[in-house]
């Protein structure tokens, strides 16, 4: 049994600046080489060039969805072992199940 993720890099794709910093605040003291995205397209260059070994996404970014980008990071079979965490300032579970 392995423990803990907690070095490597770690991708953080959100487009709040406030919320952006405290996650990347609390991840570099957790160990991690944080990279942040913005928006979606610059997460997926992160992505391909930075190979995260885990994600935080944002559900709602300005140019594409949480979910979609959750689905190209598992389009790749070297990918499945990357931890991802979809991250939504929604408030309930039945408006999260609309927004897919």
């Amino acid at each position: 049994m392995t423990g803990p993720i907690t070095s490597g890099v770690a991708l953080l794709v959100e487009d709040d600046p406030p919320l952006a910093k405290a996650m990347q605040h609390r991840l570099e003291a957790l160990g991690f080489d944080v990279v942040r995205a913005r928006r979606y397209d610059e997460g997926v260059l992160h992505l391909e060039s930075r190979r995260p070994r885990v994600i935080f996404v944002e559900l709602g970014l300005p140019d594409g969805s949480g979910y979609t980008f959750c689905e190209h990071v598992r389009s790749a079979p070297e990918r499945c072992h990357v931890a991802v965490v979809l991250v939504s300032e929604t408030a309930s579970p039945l408006e999260m199940a609309q927004d897919r």
